[in-house]
């Protein structure tokens, strides 16, 4: 339980509850890897783009091209079960919404399950600290 506790308190020092936090529905295309999504967003303008990759916010997960190539496929391979046939929304702090290589920075929500907070708990994620 203590984990967890602080867990959500060092999520929170990266998701500014106080900030503009926009929500979006949307439909799961591809996983790169375990922290790393192509999803479509439902009811956006054609400004913001209907396919966006989005990155987990607050969680790293070892890279596809790494040499923890056999974790990154197990934290995928878990990501994109969690994520199968389940109604998805994103949530966007509007203040910083995406990370240096133009990826929307989210937390993603499967059936209300908060994601990128499963992925900790699982052990297939660390807290992302930049």
């Amino acid at each position: 339980m203590l984990k967890l506790i602080a867990i959500l308190l060092l999520l929170g020092a990266s998701y500014n509850t106080c900030a503009a936090i926009k929500s979006y529905n949307a439909e799961l295309v591809s996983c790169y890897d375990g922290d790393t999504c192509t999803v479509n967003l439902i009811g956006v303008d054609k400004v913001w783009g209907y396919e966006r990759k989005i990155r987990l916010l607050g969680i790293d997960t070892p890279e596809m091209r790494g040499a923890a190539k056999l974790a990154a496929i197990k934290a995928r391979d878990a990501l994109l079960y969690h994520l199968h046939n389940k109604k998805l929304r994103i949530e966007i702090n509007e203040n910083k919404p995406m990370d240096n290589f133009g990826r929307l920075l989210a937390v993603l929500f499967a059936d209300k399950v908060n994601i990128n907070l499963l992925m900790l708990e699982l052990g297939l994620a660390k807290q992302y600290v930049k």
